[in-house]
């Protein structure tokens, strides 16, 4: 996001072909490294940690959603700071924090570091969505057909995979 600003400062360039195409290929990509976040959160913890921390999977699922919605919605921060929507920035972290000040508390009490993930998931969609509409607006962001095919086919092959390691393993897979 912070690379392309330099490049997406300057006139002349066209904004919508460069910001759909980084959107795309960062979605791919991240698609590659979702997958084992979610379908096999337990494996990866017992890999790299103890293992009592195979408990917090379900955490890594939620996190890891969650940052994929921000990877599907583009550099957005970085377009909009190119175009000069420094406020507009300012204004969503604004609403982002009021929903974490608000959510957090309730969901914390009644679901513990749960809450809290879910809290911060979802600041960040309504963050996101907050940072994509001047960029909608503007014609600048990628939902079309192309970009709605490449979320589709990923989720399904998650899907699959996820049905898939359901019916091989012990039991379905807990989504």
């Amino acid at each position: 996001e912070q690379a392309a600003l330099p490049f997406w400062s300057k006139p002349g360039v066209d904004l919508r072909a460069t910001y759909v195409l980084s959107t795309r290929w960062c979605l791919v990509l991240s698609l590659i490294l979702f997958a084992p976040l979610m379908l096999a959160p337990e494996e990866l913890l017992k890999a790299f940690y103890p293992p009592e921390y195979v408990a917090v999977a379900p955490l890594v699922r939620i996190m890891a959603t969650m940052a994929l919605f921000g990877v599907a919605t583009g550099p957005n921060a970085g377009m909009l700071k190119a175009l000069g929507r420094t406020r507009w920035i300012l204004f969503s972290q604004m609403i982002f924090s009021g929903t974490l000040l608000i959510s957090a508390p309730v969901l914390m009490e009644r679901l513990g570091v749960l809450g809290a993930a879910l809290a911060w998931g979802g600041g960040g969609i309504v963050l996101n969505l907050l940072f994509s509409l001047p960029l909608v607006l503007r014609g600048i962001h990628p939902v079309d057909s192309a970009y709605i095919k490449i979320a589709v086919a990923g989720g399904l092959a998650l899907l699959g995979t996820a049905l898939a390691q359901g019916y091989w393993s012990q039991g379905p897979i807990n989504l």
